[in-house]
């Protein structure tokens, strides 16, 4: 279907995902990089005074998909219990780390500009939290024939804009592989172990 009118968010998601997940089992990210959809992820830290306790309140906000390593990620009760974070409307058991994040939109004839800058606001107050994160801002299409001008007065948060996705998907995993890659090599993602690094490990 190439009217995004005729699609669910639900259902563009699930297609993203399915697209991602084929993409990441046939690179040299399978094994140690997931993609998963309506991930909570760490939005923002704020100081504040919670009931007479001077302490770090923390906000969430759940993303559409989330790149991340699964090996990297924390227990909610440590990391509340360390830091001493007030989320109380988070239910994880875990924390993910995102390393890439696509929020989806199916860019209807309901899209309007709020949308952007709601999210762009989101992908800036991530990031200042996970500076290495990618954010996109994915459409599924361009309906209303939104102009460069308008992106570009209202997506300055977001890394990279694409408006078709079937037309871009393959230029969008490009880039959140070339931004993978960028991560690995500057070790924010453990490099592959090799079989004889393995029989070492297990040895000890």
């Amino acid at each position: 279907m190439a009217d995004g009118d005729q699609v669910t968010e639900e259902a563009f998601s699930q297609e993203v995902l399915a697209f991602f997940r084929l993409r990441l089992a046939k690179s040299r990210f399978a094994g140690r990089v997931e993609a998963a959809e309506k991930v909570k992820v760490l939005k923002d830290l704020t100081v504040g005074n919670v009931d007479g306790t001077w302490r770090l309140v923390a906000g969430v906000q759940q993303q559409d998909v989330v790149f991340y390593c699964p090996t990297d990620s924390f227990d909610y009760r440590d990391f509340k219990s360390k830091a001493m974070l007030d989320i109380k409307k988070y239910r994880g058991r875990r924390i993910h780390v995102p390393l890439a994040i696509c929020e989806l939109k199916t860019g209807d004839k309901n899209m309007n500009t709020h949308v952007m800058i709601t999210y762009s606001s989101i992908a800036e107050q991530l990031k200042t939290v996970f500076p290495h994160c990618q954010y996109h801002f994915v459409m599924r299409t361009n309906a209303r024939s939104f102009t460069q001008e308008t992106f570009l007065r209202h997506c300055k948060g977001f890394n990279r804009v694409f408006t078709e996705w079937s037309r871009d998907r393959d230029e969008v995993w490009f880039t959140i592989r070339q931004h993978l890659e960028w991560l690995e090599r500057n070790g924010m993602i453990s490099k592959p172990v090799g079989r004889g690094e393995r029989r070492v490990a297990s040895a000890g």
